[in-house]
C-alpha cells in the first residue's frame, strides 16, 4: 500500500499546535548525551515549526523502560532543546502528562513509554496525545 504523505512544509502550521513525534532514543550517559546525531535529523522541523509560530509539544521515547525508568528520563534531550533554542526548561505537566516547558511554544513531553497505555497501543491514550493539539 502506498501513502501520498505530505511534508509538514505543505500544511497549514501558522499559529497551530503541532505534536511533533520525534526520535529521541538518543545514547545517555550519567545524564548527558552522547551522540545528538538523531536529536540534529528533526531539528530542522522544530526550526521551521517554530518560525510559523506554531505551539510545538514534541513527544518520543528512549529505550524500552518496563515502567517508569528514571535512568532513560528526557531530561537531557530537554535541556539539550533548551540549549539549543535558549529556553528556560521548567517541569511542568503538559495535559495531564509529565513533560517541560522549554518556551513558552515549545514542550516536551516525558518518554512516553513510560505510559503501558503506549506500550499497548491503547486507543484512549492515543486520543489523549491527538487531544494536545491541531496538527499530529
Amino acid at each position: 500500500m502506498i501513502f501520498n504523505l505530505k511534508s509538514v512544509k505543505n500544511a497549514n502550521v501558522q499559529n497551530k499546535t503541532v505534536f511533533l513525534r520525534a526520535d529521541l532514543d538518543a545514547p545517555i550517559r550519567s545524564g548527558k548525551i552522547t551522540d545528538d546525531t538523531r536529536l540534529h535529523a528533526w531539528f530542522k522541523t522544530l526550526e521551521f515549526l517554530a518560525n510559523n509560530n506554531s505551539r510545538i509539544i514534541i513527544a518520543g521515547h528512549l529505550g524500552r523502560p518496563k515502567g517508569k525508568d528514571e535512568k532513560l528520563t528526557l531530561e537531557p534531550v530537554a535541556e539539550w532543546i533548551s540549549k539549543k533554542i535558549k529556553g528556560n526548561l521548567v517541569k511542568q505537566e503538559i495535559g495531564g502528562l509529565d513533560g517541560w516547558g522549554i518556551t513558552e511554544n515549545v514542550s516536551l513531553l516525558e518518554n512516553l513509554r513510560f505510559y503501558k497505555e503506549e506500550e499497548e497501543n491503547n486507543d484512549e491514550f492515543a486520543k489523549k496525545l491527538a487531544s494536545l493539539a491541531q496538527i499530529y
